[in-house]
Parts: C-alpha cells; structure tokens; sequence
C-alpha cells in the first residue's frame, strides 16, 4: 500500500526532546498551517497512493482538520491520524473526536513510557490527557493504535508502554490495537540531540526486550522499516509533504532526504 503523509501543521503543545519538525512553542515565529486548497492539490498529485496520513505538530489542533479529514476520505482514500492525545493541556476535545469518526479509519498515538517517562520526553505532563483522549476514541469505536520512538529517554518506559497497550487491547473488542516501535532520526527540533540516539547493541537489545514484553502482555507489536531485520525500504511507495509545502520521500527522513540516495543508517 503506498502511503502519503501530510504534515498539517508545524504548530504543537509540546515540546518533545526528539522532534522532527522543529514543533512547539519554543518556535511559535515559524509556526505553519498547510493551506486546505495545499492538500487538495497534493491528494490530486498523489491520487494512486491509497494510505493518507495527518502528522504535524498535532493534527488535531489545525483548524479545519475535519474538512481536511473529509477531503481525503472522500477520495477512497484509508486515513490516518498520528496524534499526542494533547489539546492545548486538554484531551482531545470529544466533538472533535466524535466528528472525525466518519472520516478516519485509524488514529495512533505517540507514548513513551509511564507519568515520569512521558514528561521527560514530551516536558509536558501529557499522559493523562492520552489516555483520556483513548477513552474517547474508544468510546466512539475509533480504530486506534500506538508509536513508541525507541530514546536513550524511552526505553526505561518501554515495559509500561507494553503493559498499558495491552491494558488497552483487552478493554475493546472492534478491533486489535497495535504499537508500532521506531527510531530516533536527529532532524528538526532533535537535531542537536544525539545524546538520545540508541546504538547498534542497543538497537538490538530494544528489539529483543519488545518481543519479549509484546509476548508477556499479549501486544500485536509492529517494527518500523528502520528497525526490521530486513532494513530500510528508503521510501519506496513513500511520499511526504511538510507544512510548509516541500515534497520529500520518506516521513522519517525528512530533512536532507532530497539530497540524493543514501542508506538510513547514515542518519541514525
């Protein structure tokens, strides 16, 4: 399935310690919404891609977002949402949650470990407002899932995040959510910080204490391309657009991705 991910906005409420769009209010100069008649156009240009996916920043937070959700529907299209859970220290308003229903076919949320873990990486206390806002998605049978980005910061958290997925997993019978491990890119905002980079010995041990957590609490656990035994697809069938309009070719490598080829592990 080629997938298409459209980064709405640049603007967020927090400030996570890895990310890769430069979001957050320390940037609030540089803060972008990408115009609706801008994705129009990009749905248009990728009209064979069948997997739409909202990034940011945080989605939710784009005024208009449900337009936007309808527009990519309406073309057939499966869509997805990536999303903090965190609305202006709020959960996700339920109106919003409630109107997106029709529109979106899967939202998933970034975690990163229990109360303590989660600050340290968001520097906001967000867990909360997360899990109210899975409350609400759940409510409204949303299909939803989870994104763990693999940091020197996270990975203490990486059982907790095993144990509430699958906490969650048992609470809901529509369907199997799933969590999906990533890595850390320095790019954007986590440019400077390669002291939350993990290394190849690490790498593995993330991998193996994954499986054998995912089997503990019964989690249907997805590794990224990055991390997979079989390497880097190097975004084939891949294709970005930011909030300020560029066209990349992988969501994971956003910055420098257009300067010709290079192999993932150069990045990590």
């Amino acid at each position: 399935m080629k997938e298409l991910t459209i980064e709405v906005t640049n603007q967020c409420c927090l400030c996570c310690v890895h990310c890769s769009t430069r979001a957050g209010r320390d940037f609030e100069d540089d803060l972008v919404f990408l115009p609706r008649r801008k994705v129009k156009e990009v749905l248009y240009r990728f009209a064979d891609f069948e997997k739409i996916r909202f990034s940011g920043g945080e989605p939710f937070i784009r005024p208009g977002i449900i337009n936007i959700f309808h527009d990519a529907k309406t073309r057939g299209k499966f869509v997805e949402v990536l999303t903090s859970g965190y609305f202006w220290g709020q959960p996700i308003p339920e109106d919003l949650i409630r109107k997106c229903k029709a529109f979106v076919d899967l939202i998933s949320f970034s975690i990163y470990g229990d109360e303590w873990v989660h600050q340290n990486v968001t520097r906001e206390y967000s867990l909360k407002c997360l899990d109210k806002s899975v409350d609400r998605v759940i409510s409204h049978k949303i299909p939803f899932g989870f994104n763990f980005v693999a940091l020197k910061k996270s990975i203490p958290g990486l059982e907790y995040v095993m144990q509430y997925v699958g906490k969650r997993a048992s609470e809901v019978k529509y369907y199997v959510p799933s969590l999906r491990i990533l890595r850390f890119i320095q790019q954007g905002y986590g440019e400077g910080r390669a002291d939350q980079a993990i290394n190849e010995d690490e790498i593995e041990r993330v991998k193996e204490m994954a499986k054998s957590f995912a089997e503990k609490y019964h989690v249907d656990l997805k590794i990224g391309c990055s991390f997979a035994e079989q390497g880097c697809t190097q975004g084939e069938g891949k294709a970005v657009v930011t909030a300020k309009g560029e066209y990349l070719n992988c969501s994971a490598l956003k910055y420098g991705s257009l300067q010709g080829p290079f192999a993932c592990r150069e990045k990590w």
